[in-house]
């Protein structure tokens, strides 16, 4: 996972990497499938769009078809 989180490798991150951590399990112990840990309150709204956009279009262009064509 890449993000704004301090680590050995990112020191200036934003957020403490423990607290990333804990945000993590907490969200996949409520089995959410799109666990989102960000300081950005944009990528909270847009993320979930896109994910529901994406499986809309993936239901449609993966639809089966019904009729027995020739």
């Amino acid at each position: 996972m890449l993000g704004p989180f301090r680590s050995a490798l990112n020191p200036i991150g934003v957020m403490p990497a423990g607290f990333v951590a804990r945000q993590v399990l907490a969200q996949a112990s409520c089995g959410l499938g799109l666990i989102i840990v960000t300081p950005n309150l944009l990528t909270y709204l847009t993320m979930p769009l896109a994910a529901v956009w994406r499986r809309l279009y993936f239901g449609l262009v993966t639809r089966r078809q019904t009729d027995a064509g020739p």
